[in-house]
């Protein structure tokens, strides 16, 4: 199969989609029932209400202007009951996984799934996070978060992994790509704890009904911060791997890829690592969790923790595009190669 290629029209659709996630630009006042100047500034799961449920409108609106229907799309609500010991409270919060599917060709291979998504949910810069980066106090009161509550871009963490995967199925159209599985395209809710203290609960709610299905599963591409810039501290790509996934054969694949890409890979056996590193429990460990191959690709940064990371500085001006193009040539390359063959059930 040809090795996927990219233009600046890609580069234009990447940061157009960017800006609009981010509240940098409106969205499409069709969206918005009679509204104008509508953007989409907060998508962390603390404050509430937020613009979350905006942000999966907008979402498949992209995904029909590139060229699928409402047959392709399922949008998973469901309302849970969260509590907070900062805020000291209990709410009832609407939690939505919006999936994209690309049947396969194959008459007997499109029985089985691929699955590749990304979380759309952001962390605010005044929530818990992991590795110490606590910014309120336990003991803060819920006036005091109020009054110092900023929302995020989230433009690396994770809006660029969304990006990638809106990009991935736009090149599946423009370019007719033949894949043999059906591929399934997930956008997860709550990845982000918040204030919530619950950690993934958009792809735990998804992969529930996965199984519940049925659902004969070979794999998982989790695509989260591929954005973020090279620095002395953070270069080239994080691959983390499952256990049910052989890291030789994750590795022969990028080879043939013949761009020497795998020479800027960090790959680990596991996706949960030591405390001093930042790729812990994140949606590509659910799947991992009930038992699915899966694949974790973002860049250093998810390793490193950046200074803007979990912050009000993680803005679009902060991503590399050439980096960003990078790990979508990648993941494409791995989710419509024959690595699937070997893996899963």
């Amino acid at each position: 199969m040809e090795k996927p290629t990219q233009t600046d029209e890609d580069l234009e659709f990447y940061k157009n989609v960017m800006e609009v996630l981010c509240g940098v630009k409106q969205v499409p006042p069709e969206l918005v029932d009679n509204q104008t100047g509508r953007f989409i500034k907060d998508r962390s799961i603390t404050h509430l209400p937020n613009d979350r449920a905006l942000a999966i409108q907008y979402l498949a609106h992209v995904v029909k202007q590139l060229g699928y229907t409402d047959e392709n799309i399922y949008i998973q609500k469901q309302t849970l009951p969260r509590t907070s010991k900062t805020l000291k409270r209990t709410l009832l919060i609407d939690y939505q996984n919006l999936a994209v599917t690309v049947p396969g060709s194959d008459h007997i291979l499109s029985n089985e799934i691929i699955y590749t998504g990304a979380h759309y949910d952001v962390q605010n810069n005044m929530s818990s996070c992991w590795h110490g980066d606590v910014r309120v106090s336990p003991k803060a009161s819920s006036d005091h978060i109020k009054s110092q509550y900023v929302a995020t871009q989230g433009a690396d963490d994770n809006t660029s992994g969304v990006v990638g995967c809106l990009a991935i199925l736009r090149k599946i159209k423009r370019e007719g790509v033949p894949l043999k599985r059906t591929l399934k395209v997930v956008f997860f809710d709550g990845e982000e704890p918040g204030v919530w203290n619950s950690l993934c609960v958009g792809s735990n709610l998804y992969t529930s009904y996965m199984f519940a299905k049925g659902e004969i599963v070979k794999g998982a591409l989790i695509i989260d911060m591929i954005g973020g810039p090279p620095t002395t501290e953070s270069v080239g790509f994080v691959l983390s791997l499952g256990l049910a996934i052989s890291e030789s054969s994750v590795l022969n694949k990028i080879k043939e890829l013949n761009e020497g890409l795998e020479k800027e890979i960090i790959a680990t056996t596991y996706h949960r690592l030591d405390n001093n590193n930042c790729v812990a429990y994140s949606d590509s460990s659910v799947f991992d969790d009930n038992g699915c191959p899966t694949i974790l690709l973002g860049n250093a940064c998810i390793y490193s923790c950046p200074s803007f990371y979990h912050t009000e500085k993680d803005v679009t001006t902060v991503v590399d595009w050439d980096s960003f193009k990078n790990a979508v040539k990648l993941a494409c390359h791995l989710l419509w190669s024959d690595l699937w063959d070997i893996q899963g059930n």
